[in-house]
């Protein structure tokens, strides 16, 4: 996180100067009322809110369309200018711009000018947009109905993968994954979304790859990369770790793998991941944001069918997912976690994380815990007898 020392001292001598013409107020008619003196303290605290937080965390707040038509180049634009070149209403991109500069994106210069902040300057970014539109756009329909939803259910924590809150307010028996091969728009998005997050994540994702392989390793199936979609992460630790000698299989639905360009470097396998592995004695099985999709139920299925494949003493599970911390949980991986009811999801403390896999039979031989909460990495054993 960046040095806050700079805005937390000017968020506090704006506190203090709002005190001070407060107190003047008394004497001259010039001074603050309280009711703008509040007004003042709270704008300043979003700003440094927002410096705490990231821009990241803003996202949930609301997503726009005016991102492609901000000039990055300029040190403002007017409403005026805005609406010109997304041949937009005036009107509608003034009461638009309000409720962004309102919740802490973009700044507020003027009447009817606006100037970039951390949090606009990175919605501009194409991918990092996709990402955020589908994890707002794909889930946020649904998530209105959650009050309703968690009331049907009797205000438990969504744990059934065949009753869901997106099987509630969607009215299907589908899982939202069926569900999507049947809508071609909403597919596009998510899929968009996901694409988007492998790219933001790719290198990181590759460097915890390759970390797991501290040395060189020789095995007959090496690595295989349960869910992984089209293998692209797998073909950079190959490129990357000529060292690391072995088959590296990466598996996932039929359409996933349909889309994938042949390559001699990965095999794909099409696999259902509730189904028995059919890789059997490999060295590490791998689960990159797979588990959090699911229940505990549901994902002791998974992890089942995994084991069934794993040579004892020798065959480790890694997965990769958020690794919330007990307490002071980071608002982004609060609020995604409140994402993931949805489907029933869930974004796991280390101490759920710990109860899912002894549950299962494994032993959890290491655990690396994100920055505040993000893609933690957890690698574990058949447990002894």
């Amino acid at each position: 996180m960046a040095d806050i020392s700079a805005p937390l001292t000017k968020f506090l001598n704006d506190v203090d100067a709002t005190k001070a013409s407060l107190a003047s107020s008394s004497s001259s008619s010039s001074g603050l009322t309280s009711a703008e003196a509040r007004k003042k303290i709270a704008k300043a605290a979003r700003i440094l809110l927002e410096d705490v937080e990231g821009p990241e965390a803003s996202i949930w707040r609301v997503v726009w369309g005016i991102f492609d038509h901000f000039d990055t180049g300029k040190g403002e634009m007017t409403a005026a200018a805005l609406a010109a070149v997304a041949g937009a209403d005036y009107l509608l991109v003034v009461r638009i711009m309000r409720a962004l500069t309102v919740v802490g994106i973009f700044v507020e210069l003027g009447e009817t000018r606006y100037a970039h902040n951390a949090a606009s300057a990175k919605l501009t970014n194409s991918t990092f947009r996709a990402l955020v539109i589908g994890l707002c756009g794909t889930f946020a329909p649904y998530l209105s109905h959650l009050p309703t939803y968690l009331a049907s259910i009797s205000f438990v924590s969504p744990a059934d993968p065949k009753h869901t809150l997106f099987n509630y307010a969607a009215d299907t028996a589908l899982n939202f994954f069926d569900w999507l091969q049947m809508h071609p728009v909403e597919l596009a998005t998510f899929s968009a979304a996901m694409a988007a997050s492998s790219a933001l994540g790719h290198n990181q994702t590759v460097a915890t790859i390759s970390s797991l392989f501290p040395h060189s390793t020789t095995a007959e199936v090496l690595l295989v990369d349960v869910g992984g979609g089209r293998g692209r992460i797998l073909e950079d630790v190959r490129t990357q770790r000529l060292d690391l000698i072995g088959r590296m299989i990466v598996q996932d639905l039929p359409e996933e793998i349909a889309g994938r360009t042949t390559s001699a470097a990965v095999e794909a396998i099409e696999h259902d991941f509730f189904t028995p592995q059919p890789v059997h004695g490999a060295h590490t099985y791998y689960l990159r944001h797979v588990l959090h999709d699911w229940p505990d139920t549901a994902c002791r299925v998974i992890l089942r069918q995994t084991i069934v494949a794993m040579t004892r003493g020798y065959s480790r599970v890694v997965v990769v997912d958020a690794v919330l911390p007990d307490v002071d949980a980071s608002l982004f991986a609060a609020l995604l976690d409140v994402n993931m009811m949805t489907l029933s999801g869930i974004e796991r403390t280390e101490r759920h994380w710990r109860d899912l896999l002894t549950s299962v039979g494994l032993s959890v031989e290491e655990m690396r815990m994100g920055q505040e909460g993000r893609e933690g990495t957890i690698v574990a054993m058949l447990a002894d007898d």
